[in-house]
């Protein structure tokens, strides 16, 4: 059954039609029934193949390993290209549907604006995601954009770490620099350091050289988890591994993506958000069942 309210509903029924459609035309030829025409089935059969590009991107999405915003732009980017191929062998009506689509997710995703697209977090996440880390959805010239915006994170991240760890290891306080029977010279590097932090261009190649080793390492595979590839390599990458972490907690969608737009979303307004969970089933069901019943109309 055809939902308005719910775009996989549409996705469902028209595959369900296909799978029978030896029998909508044996019945069709036996009732003597107009049947749909040629044209009309190809058109049904280029909706659900636009329909199940899009389907199989909720399913990537709502995968363990997917849940990050980092697999977001490579998904959109692998649903752009998966429509281009679709547009070469269909219809006119199929490939103006698509275009519709393609318009609208250009238009989100800031796709065609290169300049905010780079200013997603979404593609700095999946710079530091090991699976999407070449950024193969960027052209060239903005993929070094990226990586000098990785750069001038890591500098602010250096220049913003609290405290200093001397070279025994173990964290200072001022008295106990001032109770070292050192030269004034390292006593003064060490109580600049406590005051200001360490400097920067200490760090820095460090971190670069951090860098420069994960661009280095081989792509891993689809079905590895960032999170916890990052939690094995942190001992390798640890300035990294402290700057990825802050992006790739953010998830991906907040719910299931082929429930964006179903039923619920209406009905579960600003206003009814304490409403408990058997109240909720009721709204629901009265919602789906509203044509069944014999209300008064209003005068």
């Amino acid at each position: 059954m055809d939902t308005e309210s719910c775009w996989i509903t549409t996705l469902h029924m028209c595959q369900s039609l296909l799978n029978i459609k030896w029998a909508i035309l044996s019945v069709m030829e036996n009732q003597l029934v107009q049947n749909l025409s040629k044209q009309h089935w190809n058109l049904l059969q280029d909706l659900v193949s636009v329909l199940k590009i899009v389907w199989i991107a909720t399913i990537f999405l709502q995968e363990e390993q997917n849940t990050s915003v980092s697999s977001v732009i490579p998904c959109v980017h692998g649903i752009l290209n998966a429509f281009t191929h679709f547009s070469e062998n269909s219809s006119t009506i199929g490939k103006a549907f698509v275009n519709q689509i393609r318009v609208e997710m250009c238009r989100h995703w800031d796709m065609v604006n290169e300049v905010n697209l780079l200013a997603s977090p979404a593609v700095v996440a999946s710079f530091f995601d090991p699976r999407y880390k070449e950024l193969r959805f960027l052209k060239p010239e903005a993929r070094g954009e990226v990586y000098s915006k990785v750069i001038s994170l890591l500098s602010q991240t250096c220049d913003t770490q609290p405290g200093l760890l001397l070279d025994s290891g173990v964290e200072e306080t001022f008295d106990q620099c001032l109770q070292r029977d050192t030269c004034s010279r390292v006593m003064h590097d060490n109580l600049y350091d406590l005051l200001l932090g360490k400097d920067p261009t200490e760090i820095m190649p460090e971190a670069r050289q951090q860098l420069e080793s994960y661009i280095a390492e081989p792509v891993c595979k689809r079905s590895t988890d960032p999170l916890v590839w990052w939690k094995s390599n942190h001992h390798r990458f640890p300035e990294l591994a402290r700057l990825a972490q802050q992006y790739l907690i953010i998830p991906s969608t907040a719910i299931q993506p082929e429930r964006a737009f179903s039923a619920k979303q209406g009905t579960m307004e600003q206003r009814r958000v304490v409403l408990e969970q058997n109240y909720m089933d009721f709204l629901l069901f009265i919602h789906h069942n509203m044509d069944l019943l014999d209300l008064p109309k209003k005068q």
